[in-house]
């Protein structure tokens, strides 16, 4: 049984945590590092709930349990989130704009690092 909880998530949302549930994962950004090193990576049926591995650009897999072609793959899944997630007003971006771009320097520092590190072994 699933122990997320819905309140105010779209049903895209639900899934894509429900995912990291299912997968073992601690947070989105954690299925997200994991995923994009493979060929494949975790998918969710939009229907029923179901999980499979798809290929990274996976919008509408077979889903073998319900049989509708709704699978999503996790890294679909984020990208549809973040495009439609609604944008800032421009004097908050203003106002934070220094301190996002360097807090999103040091992770994209981090990922190439833990990257680096990985091919390395």
């Amino acid at each position: 049984m699933s122990t997320v909880h819905s309140g105010h998530l779209t049903k895209r949302a639900v899934r894509l945590l429900e995912l990291c549930e299912a997968e073992g994962f601690d947070n989105i950004g954690d299925l997200l590092e994991a995923s994009i090193y493979d060929s494949v990576c975790p998918a969710i049926c939009m229907e029923c709930g179901c999980t499979a591995e798809m290929e990274p650009d996976q919008r509408a897999g077979f889903c073998e349990q319900c049989g509708q072609n709704k699978v999503v793959s996790c890294l679909s899944a984020i990208h549809d989130r973040r495009s439609t997630t609604p944008l800032i007003f421009d004097w908050v971006y203003r106002v934070q704009r220094q301190s996002l771009e360097t807090q999103m320097a040091r992770g994209a520092e981090e990922l190439v690092k833990s990257y680096l590190d990985r091919k390395n072994k």
